[in-house]
């Protein structure tokens, strides 16, 4: 097997090792795994122990690259807000352009893969589907070697995990974009540049996961849920530092007319994501060792949904 596995994280306390010895325990011998961490709080970590040099890292049997996100109007050095917006289109559309392999996968950060991760990921690369996997977040978790220690308190649970359990449906189960939400999925490299990556209209929002797989999911691609495909992730307060903000401008409880629901009504019909970039050019840049372009700071940035200037935020 051969993969690309993306580890996007914004935390003050990363956690990559947890990920990386989870993960090592579940390789084949024929396994070429890389993963490119998309850290946003990368140059912050200079001249400390989260050094830009992977060598810091015990890497097993693992490619490891670490990076920031490709420079953006919403968070990071290049901002143009007062303050880190949250910006995860971004960071992902950053590790689809540095992914080399054709199978990719996406997970969140401060995680455990759990027992059968790897196996989920070969069976949709031989089953060639999207696969949408499982999480449960916790506070105070701690863990040793890729193992949790202790299992801390449980905060949120995986509703479509429960779901299938409780209804004894085998899986992988056939389901629709709308189940892509959570903190794991994987795919082939080729879908995501068929769609021209994440929808960067999300970025200052969030609600990134469900439009990106509706509109997978308007392109027929097959999807499927694989509880196998498990990750644990702590979410202690104190580790996790200053949360981005976001917003779908809502105006009243219940406002139909957000930004959330505006995407809504918009991914309805959409088979691609309309950032101002092909990524497929932008990936083929990078992949000839080219930079990022930076932001364009000749023109005013306006925000899609009424025009308030981003740098407002």
């Amino acid at each position: 097997m051969r993969i690309s596995i993306g580890y996007i994280t914004s935390r003050k306390e990363p956690e990559i090792q947890w990920f990386l010895d989870s993960l090592e325990k579940q390789i084949s011998k024929s396994d070429e795994i890389e993963v490119v961490v998309i850290d946003l709080l990368l140059r912050d970590r200079f001249n400390t122990e989260w050094s830009l040099n992977p060598e810091f890292y015990k890497l097993g049997g693992i490619d490891l690259k670490i990076t920031s996100p490709k420079p953006c109007i919403w968070s990071g050095e290049s901002r143009i807000t007062k303050e880190n917006w949250w910006s995860k289109c971004n960071s992902l559309n950053t590790f689809l352009c540095m992914a080399t392999h054709s199978f990719i996968c996406m997970v969140d950060d401060r995680c455990v893969a759990q027992a059968g991760f790897l196996d989920s990921i070969r069976a949709a690369i031989s089953g060639d589907y999207i696969m949408a996997g499982s999480y449960e977040k916790r506070h105070g978790m701690t863990v040793e070697n890729g193992a949790i220690k202790h299992g801390g308190i449980i905060v949120a649970k995986d509703s479509r995990h429960d779901y299938v359990l409780a209804n004894s449906i085998p899986t992988p189960m056939t389901c629709g974009g709308e189940w892509l939400f959570g903190c794991c999925v994987a795919m082939p490299l080729e879908w995501a540049l068929q769609v021209n990556g994440y929808p960067e209209r999300c970025d200052s929002m969030s609600f990134e996961d469900v439009i990106f797989g509706l509109i997978l999911q308007n392109n027929g691609y097959p999807i499927k849920f694989d509880p196998r495909a498990r990750i644990i992730e702590d979410r202690s307060p104190d580790k996790l530092g200053e949360p981005m903000k976001r917003t779908a401008k809502e105006r009243f409880p219940h406002d139909k007319d957000d930004k959330a629901h505006t995407t809504l009504r918009w991914v309805k019909t959409a088979k691609r994501s309309e950032n101002d970039f092909e990524i497929r050019e932008l990936r083929a840049k990078i992949q000839r060792g080219e930079p990022f372009p930076p932001v364009d700071t000749s023109k005013e940035h306006l925000d899609w949904f009424d025009n308030q200037p981003v740098k407002d935020f």
